[in-house]
């Protein structure tokens, strides 16, 4: 069956637990197609084309050729989500939301707005948000937006090489529209006159460009005065280091103090620092492709923002 046609997520329920049954009937925007099992046979022959398993083995009647631990094992191995009845129960949107992205429609992805950050400066911020809205959008075709905080000039319109780009206060102030990078919307700044503008007026248009695309993603120094305005309007910060030591050092202290996870530009680098880092994503070097925005780094970031994602 072609589930990308009939536009459904298949959601294995092995639970008895409330609140999981009445959750996934109030799934709004999406078909979900339900397929219940109590026994471990029943959730085995019920996962070809599943995307999501809402399962709680202790309490499957075990089928005399698949076991718990059979079962479990399979669980482990299979490209799906699973989840406990329990946990799914507490958060049924954010499994959803995983179902959603392991599913491969791209028109059930839910809508995110994610911030690059960081104390430093030149460690990739811009190339990466610039290559994940660029391989999102080619992907899915879903509206896709990158947001700049510039300290100065817009370095958004510098990498691009497209020449002078309508930036934020002509937008805000003269109508001017915004410009459009390979199908992505681009929100340039120059301080220099974004400085001039009140923050209603600031977050008003960045509130609309959220409300205008699925993906929105800013590329905001972490010291920048609209900072606080942008950390607002984000559902998860992610603070970027390339392997400077006083790059890393600014960025394991923003994690802290804030709360948010780190994305390292280079592979090994924490285990090489004898750091006790758990990076989001391990990507590869960026500094010497940045202008290019290699295909690699938007697929190893769109699992880090929808994760489950596998296409």
């Amino acid at each position: 069956m072609d589930l990308k046609r009939k536009k459904g997520i298949v959601v294995v329920v092995a639970t008895r637990r409330q609140g999981v049954l009445a959750a996934l009937e109030g799934v709004k925007g999406v078909r979900i197609r339900r397929r219940e099992a109590l026994s471990t046979g029943g959730v085995y022959d019920a996962l070809p084309g599943a995307h999501l398993v809402v399962v709680d083995l202790e309490a499957l009647v075990e089928s005399p050729d698949m076991s718990r631990k059979r079962l479990e094992g399979v669980l482990a191995r299979a490209e799906v989500v699973v989840v406990d009845g329990g946990t799914f129960a507490a958060d049924p949107g954010a499994w959803l939301d995983r179902a959603r992205a392991a599913s491969g429609l791209a028109e059930a992805l839910p809508p995110r707005s994610v911030a690059f950050t960081g104390l430093a400066g030149g460690v990739g911020k811009t190339t990466l948000a610039l290559s994940l809205a660029r391989h999102f959008h080619a992907c899915t075709g879903l509206p896709a937006a990158v947001v700049e905080l510039s300290a100065g000039p817009s370095g958004l319109a510098a990498l691009v090489g497209d020449g002078p780009l309508p930036h934020l206060y002509e937008v805000v102030t003269q109508g001017r529209e915004w410009p459009r990078w390979e199908g992505v919307t681009l929100a340039p700044m120059d301080w220099a006159t974004a400085r001039l503008l009140e923050e209603e007026q600031v977050r008003g248009v960045w509130e609309r460009l959220r409300e205008d695309h699925i993906l929105v993603l800013f590329d905001a120094p972490a010291h920048h005065p609209l900072w606080p305005v942008a950390r607002g309007l984000v559902d998860e910060v992610f603070v970027v280091s390339d392997g400077r030591p006083d790059a890393l050092a600014s960025a394991v202290y923003l994690a802290v103090e804030d709360g948010h996870r780190i994305l390292l530009n280079r592979g090994g680098l924490a285990a090489r620092l004898g750091l006790e880092l758990k990076p989001a994503a391990s990507l590869p070097d960026v500094g010497r492709a940045a202008g290019r925005f290699p295909e690699r780094l938007g697929k190893r970031l769109m699992p880090v923002v929808y994760p489950g994602w596998r296409r």
